[in-house]
């Protein structure tokens, strides 16, 4: 069967530059304040504020990126069954907050995933693809373990779909 691939992580940059546009405005933001604020306590609380936003903006997304890009994926290949999707709503603080969640199965290996621009493929911006039961895919996944709960997922480095005939 021949493929054609749809996501291939090795192929994209460790970093989306639009998704530093924020980390790095508040920071250049929160310099500013810093610098027009008397020595001292403050000032210095501006400076660390400004510098840890856009090390943990960059330092996880380049971290992910390295560990995915490092490990040697594991392939299955298989009709899709079992898709699911799920949006909701929360509220919090007098806000809405969006989220959305992707799963399937492919033969055993289970995949899910919120979609959210992370490493590894999660359909969203740049790459969304309609994913649906009975699609035939070859997917090159990582297993890798959750820092919240200790839960394994398996994050999918390559995804190719099957061409159709």
């Amino acid at each position: 069967m021949r493929y054609l691939s749809v996501y291939d992580l090795y192929a994209l940059p460790p970093i989306d530059w639009r998704s530093l546009v924020l980390p790095f405005g508040l920071a250049i933001a929160a310099g500013l304040v810093g610098y027009q604020t008397r020595p001292g306590f403050a000032r210095n609380a501006f400076f660390v504020f400004a510098a840890l936003f856009v090390v943990l903006s960059v330092g996880i997304p380049v971290f992910n990126y390295y560990y995915l890009s490092t490990q040697k994926p594991r392939v299955v290949e298989g009709a899709v069954s079992d898709y699911w999707r799920k949006d909701w709503t929360t509220r919090r603080d007098g806000k809405n907050q969006h989220h959305s969640q992707e799963g399937f199965r492919v033969n055993t290996v289970t995949f899910w995933y919120n979609r959210s621009p992370t490493a590894g493929f999660t359909n969203v911006d740049p790459v969304e693809f309609p994913i649906r039961d009975g699609l035939a895919v070859r997917i090159h996944y990582v297993p890798m373990r959750q820092i919240s709960d200790g839960e394994r997922i398996n994050a999918i480095v390559k995804l190719d779909v099957a061409e159709p005939r």
